[in-house]
């Protein structure tokens, strides 16, 4: 398992070296993607830091946009959760002197130094390695998360619409509205969508921002009494999209530093759109005037997609990838495929890169081998049948294991899935507390502690979760 090293996002140098950072972040990739499409396509890029970014160099323009295409969110992912990370970009490295300075690999097979297959007729190389720099509006935000991109479906049609609507209302919004759901349902695609189309608009005085980031500048503008500095920053703002507010529970003065801002904004006739991983009155240690000042706008949930609109999110990732996939295949992948939008789009991209890896068609049989595969390497189980079984087994509904509810019931239910999920699957600490609404690794293992605790105490308690056990296996 990675050693996490998040303690040395505070100050740069204290970073490994780039190398020494790829090589760690390699190794739970080989877990994720498999070692054959991690050798194939990832250990020959190379890696360097500029200030807290990630920069991964390709050789080809093909192997660049395969990777980002296919592999960069899960990358992004694991480069926050262990090094802070704030962005990771894939690019075409300068050609070293000893190579076509067009940008073509060597002649050494089917694969180049870049880590995928060769391009037989790659585009020319860009000039710089580093991509120009984003409008400051738009810096937390990626390009690919649009709304043009956003599948609507009955999980999400009345928080897309809303959020449709605070784009095109330029004043006649719910201030805030508040989009909360478990991980991997696309709040985050739509808030940055939002924000985007916002900026398309011709909209300049807008921020998207991860609240991480609003709590940080709060508590430095206190530390060095720039705090008048930091409201004016933000209360100018036409529209503020904050994403992960429930990092804000127990931070009160933070809380109050949000409800001015929220209500100098909309008194200005500008919007707020918050996102959570659950309602406003499961947060915990939410200050009461806050609270109330979400409740008064509009609680949009989003949920989990059905297979309809799985359906849809795979068609348009075939269109986009210009891939010709039959529709009946992408239905049993839709069928097959359990969890939310993130997990479905990971399964998705393996099984392309697999196919392409393999020279074989997409059929339903060889999606079949290729799944069945991929359970095999997860241990059959995703956290998201662990907990509908244990909702099951004590009558909890799945969307509150990652609620913030303290019901006795419900945080045992959660932490026995979370136990589960720990025995059962290959997924870290990290990676599990994410599928319960963004808990902490401590918070995570905490929970395995109790439950395993439990478990050796009281023999009653020891073969319910053995019986668990069986059913999931079984």
């Amino acid at each position: 398992m990675t050693t996490s090293h998040r303690g040395a996002s505070s100050n740069p140098e204290s970073l490994p070296s780039a190398k020494a950072l790829w090589e760690s972040l390699l190794e739970p990739l080989r877990e994720r993607v498999g070692p054959a499409l991690t050798q194939r396509w990832l250990e020959g890029l190379e890696p360097r830091l500029e200030g807290d970014s990630l920069l991964l160099g390709a050789q080809t323009a093909f192997t660049s946009e395969w990777i980002e295409r296919n592999f960069l969110p899960e990358i992004r992912l694991l480069a926050k959760d262990h090094f802070a990370i704030a962005e990771v970009r894939v690019s075409i490295r300068p050609p070293r002197p000893s190579e076509d300075p067009s940008g073509s690999p060597p002649a050494r097979g089917d694969a180049g130094v870049g880590g995928g297959p060769r391009d037989e007729n790659p585009p020319p190389a860009p000039s710089r390695s580093v991509r120009p720099v984003a409008p400051a509006p738009l810096r937390e935000t990626s390009p690919e998360l649009t709304l043009g991109r956003f599948v609507v479906g009955p999980c999400n049609r009345v928080a897309y619409h809303a959020a449709v609507g605070e784009v095109r209302a330029r004043g006649a919004s719910y201030n805030p509205l508040f989009v909360y759901g478990g991980c991997g349902v696309g709040k985050t695609h739509l808030l940055q969508g939002l924000t985007r189309e916002a900026y398309a608009q011709g909209e300049q005085q807008i921020r998207y921002l991860p609240a991480e980031g609003f709590v940080n500048r709060f508590g430095a503008a206190v530390r060095t009494r720039e705090i008048e500095r930091f409201r004016e920053r933000f209360r100018r703002l036409d529209l503020l999209v904050l994403d992960d507010v429930q990092i804000m529970a127990g931070k009160p003065k933070c809380q109050l530093e949000l409800l001015e801002t929220i209500d100098v904004i909309s008194s200005a006739g500008g919007r707020v759109v918050l996102a959570s991983d659950c309602r406003p009155a499961e947060l915990d240690g939410l200050v009461e005037k806050l609270l109330g000042r979400f409740r008064a706008g509009l609680v949009c949930r989003m949920s989990e997609p059905s297979v309809a609109t799985r359906y849809q999110i795979l068609r348009g990732e075939a269109q986009r990838s210009a891939l010709t996939v039959r529709p009946e295949v992408l239905q049993h992948i839709a069928e097959r495929s359990l969890g939310n939008v993130r997990e479905l789009l990971g399964g998705w991209r393996r099984i392309v890169a697999e196919s392409a890896l393999l020279g074989a068609p997409l059929t339903v049989g060889h999606v079949d081998g290729l799944l069945a595969e991929q359970e095999e390497r997860g241990g059959r189980l995703s956290v998201d049948r662990i907990v509908e079984e244990v909702g099951r087994r004590y009558g909890v509904p799945p969307e509150e294991f990652p609620g913030r509810s303290r019901s006795r019931t419900i945080a045992l239910a959660r932490q026995i899935a979370i136990y589960l999920a720990r025995e059962l699957t290959p997924f870290s600490l990290v990676e599990i507390g994410e599928r319960f609404g963004g808990r902490s690794h401590g918070t995570v293992g905490a929970a395995i502690r109790k439950i395993d605790q439990a478990r050796r105490k009281d023999e009653a308690f020891r073969r319910e979760i053995e019986s668990l056990i069986h059913r999931l296996r079984g």
